[in-house]
């Protein structure tokens, strides 16, 4: 189509073109392709400028150079952004950090946290967070970590876990926010701001808990499966009230202590090992526990172990002995994971199912025992519970709790009190 060069039309950028309707100018553009395909001409009213706009976008686009044009702009644009970026050394680290995803922030975490290695260092709590650590590296890994806000954290929590494990992974989020805030990943601890559905905020206990006759059951099956090392290492978890880690920890060397004539256990708990004002006890030995630590000491002798729980059966190789690996100290030694599975074991050989056969529910029923014996304070000293609250949560069990009243209201009196509305 041909125009006039008349003064509009000077203005006007190529396949812009204009009509005139009762001495009103409208414009609209059409290239063209447009023609030749079908396409309507666009129409911009009497907005010359924005037409002009239009198309030298849509003429670039259409142009048969469209790839050398997409090319240039691509350059001259990543050279602009270069410009852009910060010349100052910090402020550049500042901007890869703000950068980083969920990968290389729990990664970087896992390098070089505390918190990491405190974790690492507790099984229980270690079997838990590692799966929280696979799944945000595998699963959330593409996130811009920076971005991350409450509801985001709330989506991945949900997304991964149920129920009680939601408080879990919320508390894993928490500890590697808190170590990027320092480090300058985040701005703030996001994952205290999500806030957990009602139903989650308490941990549901999923196991049942031991019972004496459970205990006494998986002792004397032990003894008889001749595992006497295993039936030891739960006397001594019952009778100190102690968990699987300090009892496969403790040897005679370094634990065991006279004084005054009085022979006392002396240990560190796992969980405040090699922190500053960790949790130290001192335990007086009784005569029970003296007749244990005697077995003990009789079958370490023999094996040559230093170790007070001393695997000489049950522990062998292929081959048919006792082998040192990377993580024992010595071939004989019991190492935790291996207490509860050979316990597991002991209870699949029985023929009743006998509840609570978990190493650890051994220091709950010690702290009921003790309880019924001589009171809440003694077994809080016992186990060395800074809160009354961790007491309280070893002395629960599985029988329902009632809380006594007495329903005396008499009919008759009720019209002579003054009831407050």
């Amino acid at each position: 189509m041909s125009r006039h060069r008349r003064s509009i039309n000077r203005k006007l950028v190529t396949y812009v073109y204009h009509r005139q309707r009762k001495g009103v100018s409208y414009f609209y553009y059409e290239h063209p392709l447009m023609r030749k395909s079908g396409e309507p001409p666009i129409g911009f009213k009497q907005d010359w400028q924005k037409a002009n706009e239009f198309a030298r976008d849509a003429n670039a686009k259409l142009s048969s150079y469209h790839i050398e044009i997409d090319a240039l702009v691509s350059k001259v644009q990543s050279t602009t952004q270069l410009n852009k970026s910060p010349r100052n050394g910090r402020a550049s680290q500042k901007q890869a950090k703000r950068n980083a995803t969920m990968l290389e922030v729990v990664q970087r975490f896992e390098q070089e946290s505390d918190k990491f290695k405190e974790w690492k260092s507790v099984s229980g709590t270690w079997q838990d967070v590692k799966g929280h650590l696979r799944d945000l590296k595998e699963l959330e890994g593409k996130e811009i970590f920076s971005d991350l806000d409450a509801s985001m954290v709330g989506e991945i929590i949900t997304d991964h876990r149920a129920g009680s494990g939601r408080r879990k992974m919320r508390q894993t989020m928490s500890g590697i926010f808190k170590w990027a805030v320092n480090k300058g990943y985040a701005d703030r601890n996001v994952a205290l701001d999500y806030t957990l559905p009602k139903g989650d905020k308490h941990t549901q206990r999923e196991r049942p808990r031991m019972t004496w006759k459970g205990f006494t059951t998986l002792r004397d099956k032990a003894h008889e499966m001749s595992f006497h090392w295993l039936a030891d290492a739960m006397e001594l978890a019952l009778l100190t009230a102690q968990g699987r880690a300090e009892v496969v920890s403790w040897t005679f060397k370094n634990n065991i202590v006279k004084e005054d004539g009085e022979t006392y256990l002396t240990f560190e708990r796992q969980k405040t090992s090699g922190k500053t004002g960790g949790s130290w006890q001192k335990i007086k030995v009784g005569e029970e526990l003296q007749k244990v630590l005697h077995r003990c000491r009789e079958r370490a002798m023999r094996m040559g172990s230093p170790f007070i729980v001393t695997v000489d059966r049950g522990g062998m190789s292929k081959f048919g002995r006792l082998v040192k690996t990377e993580l024992k100290q010595h071939r004989c030694q019991c190492l935790p994971d291996y207490l509860s599975l050979k316990m597991r074991y002991i209870s699949q050989q029985l023929k009743e199912n006998i509840g609570g056969d978990v190493f650890h529910e051994i220091r709950s029923l010690s702290c009921r025992i003790y309880f019924k014996r001589h009171g809440f304070e003694f077994v809080q000293s016992l186990t060395n519970h800074t809160t009354a609250k961790q007491t309280e949560l070893y002395l629960q069990g599985d029988d329902p709790v009632y809380q006594e009243g007495f329903a005396d209201l008499q009919m008759a009196m009720i019209s002579n009190l003054e009831i407050v509305n």
